[in-house]
């Protein structure tokens, strides 16, 4: 008997304190997160805006930067076209296709540029990644046609 009645009084005790522990009610904790959303959602927005417009002006570096590669690999182009010019024919069979394919993929690479449309950041990492590879490659096929290995 005196088992049982030490086991409902500790039962009760139990779940007075675990009842009056719990705090706030379900309605309070529903009105204080209700509360916290606006505000949340605008940080949200904000740090959206943010991101975007730092998109745009590593786009508009990427693209200015790309851009006078794109021109100073040109002009060297039309250098190389000038020496092969005055070069003797063995020199401008070897070396003439090699110069078309170049002027062929530097304007590739300029077509690719001006076509490039926000497709959002993991595709905008992707172009970046994969443009900047074939036009370093393109920068360094180019510099080791004008190296003489003489």
């Amino acid at each position: 008997m005196k088992l049982m009645t030490f086991t409902v009084i500790a039962t009760g005790i139990s779940v007075l304190v675990l009842t009056a522990g719990c705090g706030k009610t379900l309605q309070e904790r529903i009105k204080q997160a209700e509360g916290s959303a606006p505000e949340e959602k605008r940080t949200l927005e904000q740090s959206e805006q943010d991101a975007q417009l730092e998109y745009l002006d590593e786009w508009s570096a990427f693209r200015s930067a790309a851009e006078e590669q794109l021109a100073s690999n040109a002009k060297s182009i039309d250098d190389l076209k000038l020496r092969l010019a005055k070069s003797d024919d063995e020199v401008k069979a070897k070396v003439g296709s090699q110069i078309e394919a170049l002027t062929a993929k530097n304007s590739e690479l300029q077509k690719r540029l001006d076509s490039y449309r926000d497709e959002g950041k993991l595709n905008w990492d992707a172009f970046k990644r994969d443009f900047s590879h074939d036009l370093d490659g393109l920068g360094k096929t180019l510099k080791d046609l004008t190296t003489d290995n003489k």
